[in-house]
């Protein structure tokens, strides 16, 4: 249901819609032919949608036409907030410079003409501006600098007059619909005497949000309402994003039969229930992709109305607190096509619930089960069910083990992305067990499962040698024999983490910068013992580096950023914090050798003066 707040929203944008309406229908001459309404109503809409800090770039002579129309619609408020709210944007829409105005209303027609009807108008620019200057120089001109001539003083006062004494004259607002209404806010019903083309109207309309049109566009006006109506404009529409306030629960059926082709329907936060999800399945049968994370009010009877979505190939229930293994049952017996699931968060589905997956949903690709507290029976359920998944992640499932591991490795030997992180039982015998069925995997996140050792590593990269992405943070028993090994096989590797590995050492990194010639992020954070020689090695072979992070490589000095300068010429974030070695003369190194640079990260080094932080800052390369 809308909320007061939603409410009160969509009265003040539906007032503004009127104030462009009758703006449009009052411009009488026409540009090369075509009204001139054709250009301003596409243009004025994307003025309501652009952020307030642009504002003051807005053209001056639309903001001063709009500005007047404004005054109307203030004058005729239906409370004192609205009114000044109003008023307000008035006084952000006025700008000196008649002259500037005018180039700039010119501009802005000649590229809204460009967008409307393609590059055939841009082979006579020219010409066209001719035109242009010839028919509005005069008109315009006088017009604005009349206008700019008054002062934004005398404006407010006149304004709030206005607005002040037809408060009292508009309590009656919510009569305000359709016929006599209409008059009384200024908008006539009598239509554009050359109407918009269909297709102009759609690209309009296309700024606005689905529940926007219905509930704004729809209420200006008869005409407005025919257009917003229009079968080919619903017909269209395949994403549906419901980011504000929904349609009144009697509304929706017809709300969502107009939408019958959707296939994308993303929910913002909170804002989709269990009611909600039984009109839209009713009427939207062919959905394929459903976003309802963070949706705190669904329950299992929501979960049923959605697997009646027989088409139905990805859904995000992230956060979705109430759903249980009742609800994962009756996913699992309607959506039969499902091949991304998100369960994230959702903690009261347990292995019983993953079962009903593992036993119905074979087609399933990608499964999110993070922060689940699912056990080695779940990985056993999917194993077994889940021949073609590809993606899992698992993280802080802290109910998994090595035997967990050894299930997949016999079922899912299609896998290519698993994430273990914070899975804290696991250890290098459930690593072996994975590298001898999941050959396919190319991205591993082990990130804190601190039982790794070396053998764990050796034995992914004999049996995982298309490797690409390896995330081993705070795996604090990983030394350089491990890193050896993972260099010596899988040479696919762009990316690697090793934060808080801290036996790690030059010795390792250059094993890395051997075997690894397509990295592009490496992360050494906190690893003490890496210097000038890893980066030597690093700079020599690994010129595709394009991130690498020294935060706490208190053995790096200038001699090792020289290395970096003097090589790595696509490297554009560096992070050198709490590297107490370097100095401004290996700074000054990186920023007239390394001209990709967008980010260096330079806190906590007590060498690094104040002088050279400031020529830092004057390159615009970002700092931490």
């Amino acid at each position: 249901m809308i909320t007061a707040k939603a409410t009160s929203q969509y009265q003040e944008k539906r007032l503004l819609y009127m104030a462009l309406e009758g703006l449009c229908q009052e411009t009488h001459y026409s540009l090369n032919g075509l009204p001139t309404a054709t250009v301003l109503l596409p243009y004025l809409i994307c003025l309501m949608k652009r952020p307030r800090e642009e504002e003051e770039e807005l053209p001056v002579v639309l903001g001063v036409q709009l500005r007047r129309a404004l005054h109307e619609v203030a004058a005729r408020a239906s409370t004192p907030q609205l009114s000044q709210a109003l008023l307000r944007s008035c006084e952000s829409l006025v700008l000196p410079a008649a002259q500037q105005a005018v180039d700039a209303f010119k501009n802005q027609v000649y590229e809204q003409l460009t967008d409307l009807f393609g590059p055939g108008v841009s082979d006579v620019p020219l010409q066209l501006k001719q035109r242009i200057h010839v028919r509005f120089r005069d008109q315009l001109k006088d017009s604005v600098v009349g206008m700019l001539r008054e002062t934004l003083g005398e404006a407010q006062e006149e304004l709030r007059d206005m607005a002040s004494a037809a408060i009292s004259r508009m309590q009656r607002r919510d009569r305000i619909v359709f016929g006599r209404e209409l008059q009384v806010l200024g908008v006539r019903e009598a239509p554009y005497e050359a109407p918009l083309p269909l297709a102009t109207w759609f690209n309009v309309l296309s700024f606005l949000a689905v529940q926007e049109v219905l509930a704004v566009i729809s209420r200006v006006s008869r005409a407005w309402f025919k257009v917003s109506m229009h079968d080919k404009l619903w017909n269209q529409i395949t994403l549906l994003q419901l980011e504000s306030g929904l349609p009144p629960v009697s509304e929706m059926p017809f709300f969502f039969r107009k939408l019958k082709n959707i296939i994308t329907v993303q929910f913002s936060a909170t804002n989709c229930t269990d009611v909600v999800l039984e009109v839209l399945s009713d009427s939207c049968p062919n959905v394929r992709n459903l976003n309802v994370a963070a949706s705190h009010s669904i329950t299992d009877r929501g979960i049923k109305a959605i697997s009646k979505f027989s088409r139905l190939e990805q859904l995000d229930l992230e956060s979705c607190e109430l759903v249980t293994n009742s609800g994962v049952e009756f996913l699992a017996q309607g959506c039969r096509k499902l091949v991304q699931l998100s369960l994230k968060y959702c903690r009261s589905v347990s292995d019983a619930g993953i079962e009903h997956l593992g036993l119905r949903m074979r087609s399933l690709r990608i499964l999110n089960l993070n922060y689940l507290p699912v056990t080695d029976e779940a990985m056993h359920s999917i194993a077994k069910g889940c021949p073609h998944l590809e993606e899992l992640s698992l993280k802080y499932c802290r109910n998994i083990t090595d035997a967990g591991l050894e299930f997949l490795s016999s079922g899912c030997h299609a896998l290519k992305r698993l994430t273990l992180s914070y899975c804290q039982q696991i250890t290098d015998w459930g690593l072996k067990k994975l590298s001898l069925g999941c050959i396919q995997l190319e991205e591993l996140n082990i990130k804190y499962c601190r039982l790794i050792s070396d053998a764990g590593i050796i034995n992914i990269a004999q049996g995982c040698r298309q490797l690409a992405d390896f995330n081993m943070n705070y795996c604090d028993k990983v030394t350089d024999e491990g890193i050896r090994a993972l260099a010596g096989a899988c040479h696919q590797l762009t990316s690697l983490k090793t934060v808080f590995c801290r036996q790690v050492t030059d010795l390792g990194v250059k094993a890395m910068a051997l075997g690894f010639r397509q990295l592009k992020d490496l992360d050494l954070e906190s690893c003490p013992l890496v210097g000038d020689l890893g980066l030597d090695a690093l700079s020599k072979y690994c010129p595709s580096l394009s991130s690498l992070i020294l935060d706490g490589a208190l053995a790096v000095t200038d001699l090792g950023l020289e290395h970096l300068a003097s090589r790595c010429k696509n490297l554009s974030k560096l992070n050198l914090n709490s590297c107490d070695k370097i100095t401004d003369s290996g700074v000054i190194l990186l920023l007239n050798s390394c001209l990709k640079l967008k980010e260096l990260i330079l806190t906590n080094c007590p060498l690094v003066t104040e002088n050279c932080l400031k020529s830092v800052a004057a390159t615009g390369i970002k700092q931490g």
